[in-house]
């Protein structure tokens, strides 16, 4: 597919300001042969609908960042069955006449996993830090791909709780449980699996008990989502206790293609986005 009577315009909604990522994406593009222009849309809950509204009038595809995914699948009554289990959606795709709300990082992680990870166990748990957006998405990547055990963690009690009722009732067959931030360190080593998705500075002092690994299997993968180099100590800690370890800037690379390719038909250079992702953010704080 290529941009007919100039540049395709996109856009992503976030309350975020940070344009380096989507910046990136367009140069990937353009570096695939494909003519676009991106614009970042500040946007925030209450003004979030009309926000929206406004883009898909003016641009023929839209991201969407942040909590606000949660606000996504609400504004149609044209809802695939996948987000009506995941309840969030970080993309809205535009097909044909119609726009159709999309999760992408549940792809981009199922991706990243099969091709860059060899061997993990499916008969372990997964843990997860944080109860949010990108907690579904994981969520919803590992049970896909046959984990049925999931132990949450999140700095808020009372979210975290919430989180573990609501996906109950998604996840037929798969156990879930609420694990307390002050008892991570209690947990056995039974989980092939971690992921981290809180942002960094949300919670230090889980991080900080983080380091400890006592949780993870002999070999399990570790993936932390933020493109943040604040917790890179953390994924070597987690490399010296043996764990593999996915680079956030390898799910976002993967999470990306899959976007490029639904909406524009485009196939990107996963290496090469990928190193552009982490030389974009490495030395950026």
């Amino acid at each position: 597919m290529s941009a007919v009577g100039g540049d395709v315009s996109w856009a992503q909604i976030s309350t975020d300001s940070d344009s380096r990522r989507v910046n990136l994406l367009s140069q990937a593009l353009r570096d695939a042969g494909f003519a676009n222009r991106v614009e970042l849309i500040q946007s925030r809950p209450e003004t979030f609908e009309a926000d929206v509204r406004a883009a898909c009038k003016v641009h023929q595809q839209l991201r969407v960042g942040g909590e606000l995914c949660e606000l996504l699948p609400s504004l149609t009554e044209k809802v695939p069955s996948s987000i009506l289990t995941l309840k969030v959606a970080d993309a809205y795709v535009k097909q044909g006449d119609e726009w159709w709300p999309r999760n992408f990082l549940n792809e981009g992680l199922q991706r990243a996993v099969v091709t860059d990870v060899k061997g993990f166990d499916l008969t372990g748990a997964v843990f997860i830090l944080g109860s949010g957006c990108e907690s579904r998405a994981a969520v919803a990547a590992l049970a896909r791909l046959g984990f049925s055990r999931f132990n949450v963690s999140d700095p808020n009690d009372e979210k975290g709780q919430k989180f573990i009722e609501d996906v109950k009732r998604s996840y037929f067959g798969v156990q879930f449980q609420f694990v307390p931030r002050h008892l991570i360190t209690q947990l056995p080593s039974v989980h092939s699996v971690a992921i981290n998705t809180l942002d960094p500075g949300a919670d230090e002092g889980a991080l900080s008990e983080l380091y400890y690994f006592n949780f993870l299997k002999s070999g399990g993968l570790w993936l932390d989502l933020s493109l943040d180099p604040t917790n890179e100590e953390l994924a070597g800690e987690a490399g010296a206790v043996g764990a593999f370890v996915e680079p956030g800037f390898r799910v976002a690379a993967w999470t990306d293609l899959e976007w490029s390719r639904t909406a524009f038909g485009v196939q990107l250079d996963v290496e090469a986005y990928a190193t552009a992702l982490k030389n974009a953010f490495a030395k950026s704080v």
